[in-house]
Parts: structure tokens; sequence; C-alpha cells
């Protein structure tokens, strides 16, 4: 038997963000809205890698 899902899933990303970081600092915190995906089978998950780590 083979499956095949011919349906891409759909993936919601938000707009890109710029940061700078406080005066004298080497880091800056950032809170983001996470991208969101559907797909059309079930059991669908999202996981997300921060560049630049």
């Amino acid at each position: 038997m083979t499956v095949n899902d011919n349906e891409a899933p759909a993936i919601v990303c938000p707009s890109n963000e710029s940061v700078n970081n406080d005066p004298g600092q080497c880091c800056a915190d950032v809170i983001y809205t996470a991208p969101v995906g559907t797909d059309n089978c079930p059991g669908e998950s999202t996981s997300q890698t921060a560049a630049g780590f």
C-alpha cells in the first residue's frame, strides 16, 4: 500500500522584525509570534529553531 499526501501544509509566518540591543549590551531579549502550520493529515506538529545561535 502506498499513501500519497498531495496537499501541501499551510504555513503562516509573522513578518520580519529587527531589534536593536541596548547601549553597551551585546544581546537583546526578543519576543515574537511563532509561525502557525496546519495540514490536512492528522498529527501535524510545528518546530522552530532560531538561526544564528
